[in-house]
């Protein structure tokens, strides 16, 4: 069940209050094995059932909608650093180990951040190996 995640863990968490807007004595709750349709269903007969445009504009939507913004951004900000990065050392020291390059990779933003400003004090490939031992034995 992916495609509803909100209404399961809903009913996962508030599932006697369930039984008890039926009308039902909440401890069926236990007894109750939820199934989900929705997985069944298109994007397009959910938005239908629900109403999307007004959970669009519910408090939860909007905090999901904006965590998910800056997730991007942060993920985009890594990439985009990490991919500069490999370009600037690429071209000062010529290809780099697939090592190298894995060990960027796994880096932080904070991390790629203040490797931007170290390597400009890089003589050799050997100074960014150092570096990169220090950090990720962090």
């Amino acid at each position: 069940m992916h495609t509803d995640t909100i209404f399961y863990q809903i009913f996962l968490t508030f599932h006697t209050l369930l039984f008890e807007i039926l009308g039902e004595p909440p401890e069926n709750a236990k007894d109750y094995k939820f199934t989900s349709v929705f997985s069944q269903l298109s994007r397009q007969e959910i938005e239908a059932m629900f109403l999307v445009s007004d959970i669009k504009q519910t408090r939860v939507y909007q905090e999901a909608k904006q965590e998910g913004r800056q997730e991007g951004r942060q993920e985009g900000k890594k990439d985009e650093a990490t991919n500069l990065l490999l370009r600037i050392l690429s071209k000062r020291f010529g290809k780099l180990e697939d090592s190298y390059t894995q060990n960027i990779n796994s880096l932080n933003i904070e991390q790629l951040e203040k490797l931007g400003e170290e390597l400009l004090d890089f003589t050799d490939i050997n100074d960014l190996e150092t570096w990169l031992k220090s950090e990720i034995d962090k």
